[in-house]
């Protein structure tokens, strides 16, 4: 059984592997000025199974989003994928001195997960959708 691995996305390679994860389940693509320098692609067996992305802010608080799963990858090669990335992705954090990582969620498997599997606390008391304005262009 072969290991997960992961690489930086830095490369436009990788940012176009992205984008294509994305649109599988119907995302729009972010533009690659919104993607973290802190972003990676797991990958098993030769295969990108999921990427996600560390954003860093002015306080102990990091940020994971913008987690996707590659919808093609085999299934066999997906089990444990999520769990790879979230661990690669603490461990980033804690490297920068984070003392706590928070995420979203509205996929229901990924919000067990990170409830059941990853030791995320649900605050039930939030409920939001996701805004953003593009403010270099007016």
């Amino acid at each position: 059984m072969s290991e997960f691995n992961y690489r930086w996305c830095l490369t436009e390679e990788d940012y176009a592997i992205v984008c294509g994860m994305m649109s599988g389940w119907g995302m729009a693509a972010l533009h690659r000025r919104m993607l973290s320098e802190n972003g990676i692609v797991v990958s098993k067996n030769g295969v990108d199974v999921c990427s996600g992305w560390l954003y860093q802010s002015d306080s102990k608080i990091a940020w994971i989003e913008w987690v996707v799963m590659n919808k093609k990858a085999p299934k066999e090669l997906r089990v444990g994928a999520l769990d790879f990335l979230y661990d690669t992705l603490f461990n980033r954090a804690r490297e920068l001195g984070f003392e706590v990582v928070m995420s979203v969620a509205n996929h229901n498997s990924l919000i067990e997960r990170l409830k059941n599997k990853l030791g995320f606390v649900e605050d039930s008391s939030v409920k939001v959708k996701l805004f953003y304005k593009n403010i270099c262009q007016q």
